[in-house]
């Protein structure tokens, strides 16, 4: 775990000193980033919160990606993990 950790807070701060926030100058990258934050902890907790038999494949990380591009995708994802992951009844291993 110490090993994603470190890889985590070295992609965030890279993102960071990128200053991702000059992205949203434009109101075009406002309503993706929104849609993400809002669709993407649901789909992600989902197989979670519902037994299915076949188990969702998509994390739409990399349409976000294209959508925003990666400096801004990097804390937006981070985001939608922590979300999901208080929806979702999972532990944090």
């Amino acid at each position: 775990m110490s090993i994603n950790l470190a890889v985590l807070l070295l992609c965030l701060s890279v993102a960071l000193l990128l200053r991702p926030w000059q992205l949203l100058k434009g109101a075009t990258r406002l309503t993706p980033l929104l849609a993400a934050l809002t669709l993407l902890p649901w789909l992600w907790a989902l197989p979670s919160l519902h037994q299915m038999p076949l188990q969702l494949q998509g994390s739409g990380a990399c349409l976000l990606v294209l959508m925003l591009g990666w400096p801004l995708a990097v804390p937006v994802l981070c985001a939608v993990g922590v979300l999901a992951a208080l929806i979702s009844p999972m532990d944090w291993n």
